[in-house]
């Protein structure tokens, strides 16, 4: 769970699902209202802890270009690290067996399209 989702929100998204459901029940204006409102608010209150949860990192690490920039990468969403795929070929990771096997595959296609 994100560092800024506080008791406050996960009790204005748990009444913004009930309204949504009781929507979903019963398509009248009242609930509809009801609805649009407690989504709005969930919304609004969501935007603001992000804003202000980023904006107190960002004063604390203003002096750790580190941090900060761990700060930052957080507020976007990047991850430090990301897996690549791993290509394997009968079960072998090997540069040398994999370019072999990529070589004669595409080698027979030049063949049957010849």
């Amino acid at each position: 769970m994100p560092k800024w989702v506080t008791v406050e929100y996960i009790a204005a998204c748990d009444e913004r699902d009930f309204h949504f459901s009781e929507y979903s029940k019963d398509l009248t204006e009242a609930k509809k209202a009801h609805m649009k409102r407690s989504r709005n608010y969930c919304t609004k209150l969501r935007n603001d802890l992000k804003k202000g949860y980023f904006r107190k990192c960002l004063q604390e690490n203003s002096g750790n270009s580190k941090s900060l920039c761990g700060t930052i990468n957080e507020a976007f969403s990047k991850s430090k690290s990301k897996k690549h795929p791993i290509c394997c070929i009968n079960g072998k990771t090997d540069p040398a067996v994999m370019a072999q096997t990529l070589n004669i595959f595409f080698s027979m296609i030049a063949d049957k399209l010849a």
